[in-house]
């Protein structure tokens, strides 16, 4: 909850940070946070104490670094979370754009799913009926957790070390004319000059990209084509102006434009409930299946840890499939409606009281809901263009952390009044209305087809 609930005011200085200065001065600012809120964490855990005995200063202090901790941490994920589609566009080509996300959102799954699998091995669980034993089961605990916490201290550390070492902000050729853009334009800002959108846009700095891309030989054998890719640059570029003319009416139009779009506005309604039910599941999963299988604590954090794992290979036939068609609508639309289906599925097998269905379906659940993350980037970036790609997935994690903050508070107070079940029903009601702008965008794409000449009898301009 703390994690959803920081993102959403620190996402603004995040997105600025990260558009204003880059991927390595983002990351290397995570990465510090992350390092001091995992040792942080190891203090608070060593100066812990039993309830039963006397309180004192360092055991007072434990919950609150704790605390203080989580929410350091937290601030660093906000700094990361943006970075994925942010660097595929920084170091991959168009063509491998839709892929690199998907590695990218791969990685946050990864610790998620160990989030899931590690703790119940690394910490044994705790009998309060037996409360005369409970110091020494005090002592078998905080073993345990030294051991998580040192252990995830280590790794933030060596992370902080291998990206202050390796880790440069920008490849030296830009991978993509889209990508040389941003370059000129961020080195402007910095530079304090703010290069106008017809300087970037130059056939010159056109020209420049191309030779960017080649070696001084190359480039006195090739200058006739440099001449022959600026002529047919100006051609294109004069024949896309000529049809925004037609299809708009106008021969320009602002970035904030992008995001006004009914799709768009589809995009942010299902990443944020989509993505805000994945939260809600991580948080509450273990107390709802518990409620169905109550000796079951081992197997049910392997019911979570195999749902992220799916996730991940979601993540990556995803991007495989995106790539190979191009339809992002399409694909997003598909992978959103099997996530509500499998949703369903998940809501009727705790029923079933076997925990091998429960499994199947979780696993179905996390391919679909995972798979959807990358999808929902790349479509924004897309829909968005030129808008940068770290604020357009800054948006829609504003919007998972903001849907996902309501979605936990309000199932978790429906699950302690009346049971797991309805707060399962809730997710899945959430998850169906969160895809009406989807069903009402293909509607009227329909009636355009049906009747070709709806749009152009009147006045009337649907923005996909």
């Amino acid at each position: 909850m703390i994690y959803m609930i920081i993102y959403i005011p620190v996402i603004v200085p995040a997105t600025w940070i990260l558009n204003r200065y880059g991927l390595r001065v983002s990351i290397l600012i995570g990465a510090i946070l992350n390092a001091v809120g995992a040792w942080l964490k190891c203090l608070s855990m060593e100066f812990s104490q039993p309830s039963s005995t006397a309180a004192s200063a360092m055991g007072s202090s434990s919950f609150p670094i704790l605390m203080i901790a989580q929410a350091i941490c937290a601030t660093g994920q906000t700094l990361l979370l943006g970075v994925p589609a942010q660097l595929a566009a920084t170091w991959f080509g168009k063509s491998e754009l839709a892929l690199a996300t998907s590695i990218g959102v791969f990685g946050n799954q990864v610790g998620c799913a160990l989030g899931f699998g590690l703790p119940p091995l690394m910490v044994p669980s705790v009998d309060f009926s037996t409360p005369a034993t409970f110091d020494s089961q005090f002592d078998s605990l905080k073993r345990g957790f030294r051991i998580l916490f040192y252990g995830g201290a280590a790794i933030m550390t060596l992370d902080l070390l291998l990206v202050t070492a390796f880790f440069r902000k920008e490849p030296k050729i830009a991978p993509s004319r889209a990508q040389y853009k941003r370059i000129l334009q961020r080195r402007g800002q910095l530079a304090g000059d703010h290069p106008t959108g017809d300087e970037v846009n130059s056939d010159s700095q056109g020209a420049l990209f191309v030779l960017s891309f080649q070696s001084k030989k190359s480039v006195i054998k090739s200058h006739q084509k440099c001449q022959n890719w600026q002529n047919k640059a100006t051609s294109t570029k004069s024949s896309l102006v000529s049809k925004a003319s037609v299809s708009s009416g106008s021969t320009s139009a602002t970035p904030i434009e992008g995001f006004l779009k009914n799709a768009f506005a589809f995009s942010f309604s299902s990443q944020g409930v989509n993505t805000g039910v994945y939260y809600e599941i991580g948080t509450l999963l273990s107390v709802i299946l518990l409620e169905y299988f109550p000796t079951e604590q081992v197997a049910i954090g392997w019911v979570g840890f195999s749902m992220v794992i799916a996730g991940l290979i979601g993540s990556i036939v995803a991007g495989i499939v995106l790539k190979k068609t191009g339809l992002y609508r399409r694909v997003l639309i598909v992978f959103y409606f099997l996530s509500v289906v499998t949703m369903g599925a998940f809501t009727g097998s705790v029923f079933s009281y076997s925990i091998a269905f429960v499994f199947v379906t979780m696993i179905l659940l996390g391919f679909f809901q995972s798979g959807f993350l990358p999808l929902g980037f790349e479509y924004a970036a897309e829909i968005t263009y030129p808008v940068d790609e770290g604020l357009s997935s800054g948006i829609l994690n504003t919007s998972a952390h903001i849907f996902g903050v309501i979605l936990t508070l309000v199932a978790t107070a429906l699950e302690g009044k009346y049971g797991g079940l309805s707060a399962n029903l809730f997710m899945l009601v959430s998850m169906a209305l969160a895809a009406i702008p989807a069903c009402e965008i293909d509607l009227l794409s329909l009636i355009f087809r049906l009747v070709p000449n709806f749009q152009a009898s009147g006045n009337f301009r649907w923005t996909r």
